[in-house]
Formats: C-alpha cells, structure tokens, sequence
C-alpha cells in the first residue's frame, strides 16, 4: 500500500515546490486577522487544519500539520512557517527582521508581493490580435480560395473573363512566409530582451520606460513597506529583500544597496541610476540623501513614481488595445478588399 505522507514529504522537500499563491495570500491574511484580534496565532493552523480536510486538499492538510508540529516542537511561528513552505527565505527574513509583530509583518510581506506587472497586458493587447489573424489566415486559405473561386464561377459560366485571384491564394507560402517572419521578430525581441536582462542588467531597464518604471516602483515601495515602522536601515532592508528573490536585476539592485550602505553610507541614487531609472526618481533619492533622511527622497520618489506609472501605463494599455486591433484590420484588409472587389465586378457581370 503506497504510503501518502511520504509522497507528500519527497513533495515538500522539493527544492522546485512552491505553495500556491492564492492559497498563501489567503492563509497570511487569516494569520494577521488572527495576531490582529489578539488570539493566539495557532489558532488560525488549527482552523486551515479542519477547513483542508472538508476541502479534501490532502497535500495543503499535510504541510499544515508539519507547521503545526513544529510549532507543538517549539519552534517560532516563522520558522515553522519557513519549513512548511508556506513562506519563502525571502518571506521569512522580511517577517523576522519587521518590527511590529507578526501581523505588521505579514502585511509587509503581502504589500511586498505585489508587482506592477500591467505592462505584459500591453504587450498582450498589441501582439494577440494580429497573431490571430496571421495564423487564421494561413490555416484558412483552402477556404478563402473556394469562397473567391465560387464567387467568379457566374462569370465563367457566362463566358466572361474574372479577374485573377489574388497572389497569396495562387501561392499559399506567401502566408507562410508572413507567419515565420512575424514570429521570428517576436522570438528575436524576446530573445534579445532575455540575453540583456541575464547578461546585461545595467541595461535592460533602458529598453522600454514602462518596464523601468514598474521594476523600480516594485523596489522602492518594497524597501519602504519592509522599513515602515522601525526606521529606515537600508542595509538590513536590502538583506531581507534580496533573500530569495528570483528576479536577477532586482537581486543585483538590492545587493549593490547592501554593499554600499553597509558601512552607513545611505547613498543609493547612483545605483538607480547606473541601471537606468527615470532622472525624476534619482534626483528625489538624492534630496533625501543630501538632507541625510533617505526617508523623504524616498517618499517624494514614489508619489512622484507612482503618478507617473498611473498615466504611463493607461497611455501604454490604450496604445496596445488600439494598436493590435489596428494591425489585425490591417492584415485581414486585403483578403476583404478582394472579396468586396470580386463580389463587385460578379454583380456588374450579372447586369450586363
């Protein structure tokens, strides 16, 4: 008989398994509810203990009873929460080093969880849409040539001479040729978008503003909600936020902060700028680090930052949406144009 905890152990002990991210926002911010109501945070295991078992989720069921047990063992809250995969390294060197308690804590870990990540829907609107139409197109072109053959078939029957079908249906590896182009520009630009983030940092973020915005408003608005509370220490804040962090610039932008603020220096502006950010955001760093509060550079940079992402990124969506659709029309405009033209020489036939 297959022993289920054991699966689920060799599970857990995966370096590749993550818990669900829904189910981890759900369980963090019924944590907090909990620590914030001044129970005991147990409490909120024993409940998800019962409500997995009705939910029948055997693997969520069994990683909270290891939370639990390590719990009974002893061990922090945190640190059980660590080994039960609930949080990351990253999450749990942000919770142990927030001050607050563990529901001020929490809250930083989910405020430092939300990325400004609308610029992929951009990107989504601009490129779907003529992708659709290049491929339907190609898939469809038997199809379009019968409906434009049946259509001038009056005309021959009558003795008459019907306009020549268009090149792309007489040679189908037109279409072909469009779609390997098409996507071959896409896997270029992602390729080459790929080759500069890993290989070159320093200037990935130079490419396209939108993205440059959205990676350094996710950074600023992480060191500060990590920091809220208990001052400002760059160095400890970076440390916590570069632990498990996955994202390469933002871990090499919090490691340069480390390096450099170590010793008391808060100076952090020439990092921004050395990868690219907006002057706007550079020069509010440096107010704070001229007034020796890195607090108020920090603060003028995100009200400033995140106004201006606000109107970028409604520009950046509005430019996608019309975008695509724009050069969907103008793809499918040819194929249309000569049908109408077909259809209206075939009508001009039957008068005469």
């Amino acid at each position: 008989m297959i022993n289920a905890d054991l699966i689920y152990q060799t599970i857990l002990k995966s370096p590749t398994f993550t818990f669900p991210k829904k189910e981890k926002y759900y369980m963090l911010n019924y944590i907090k509810a909990i620590s914030n109501s001044g129970q005991d945070e147990k409490l909120a295991i024993n409940n998800k203990i019962i409500e997995y078992k009705k939910r029948k989720k055997p693997l969520l069921l069994y990683i909270m009873k290891v939370v639990k047990e390590e719990i009974d063992k002893g061990k922090p809250f945190a640190k059980a929460l660590l080994l039960g995969k609930v949080l990351n390294e990253r999450e749990f060197h942000i919770l142990m080093s927030s001050k607050g308690g563990l529901a001020a804590g929490i809250e930083k870990i989910i405020e430092t969880n939300k990325k400004s990540s609308k610029s992929f829907a951009g990107f989504a609107l601009l490129l779907i849409p003529p992708s659709i139409m290049i491929t339907t197109l190609y898939v469809t072109h038997d199809m379009v040539k019968n409906v434009l053959v049946s259509m001038v078939q009056p005309i021959v029957s009558a003795g008459g001479t019907p306009p020549p079908l268009p090149a792309y249906l007489e040679d189908p590896s037109i279409y072909l040729y469009v779609n390997i182009v098409f996507y071959s520009l896409i896997a270029l630009f992602v390729t080459f978008m790929f080759i500069l983030k890993n290989k070159f940092p320093e200037k990935y973020l130079r490419v396209i503003p939108i993205i440059e915005e959205e990676y350094v408003l996710d950074i600023l608005k992480s060191i500060k909600s990590v920091s809220d509370g208990g001052g400002i220490n760059l160095a400890n804040t970076a440390k916590a936020l570069s632990n498990g962090e996955t994202n390469k610039i933002k871990k090499a932008i919090f490691e340069e902060i480390i390096e450099r603020t170590s010793y008391g220096k808060e100076k952090i502006s020439e990092i921004f700028e050395k990868y690219g950010a907006n002057y706007n955001t550079i020069s509010s760093l440096k107010i704070g680090e001229d007034s020796n509060n890195i607090s108020i550079g920090l603060n003028i940079a995100l009200e400033d930052l995140e106004n201006r992402y606000k109107r970028d990124i409604g520009i950046f969506l509005k430019v996608g949406l019309w975008g695509g659709q724009l050069s969907m029309i103008t793809i499918a405009g040819k194929p249309l144009i000569d049908i109408m033209l077909i259809m209206s020489v075939n009508q001009m036939n039957f008068k005469l």
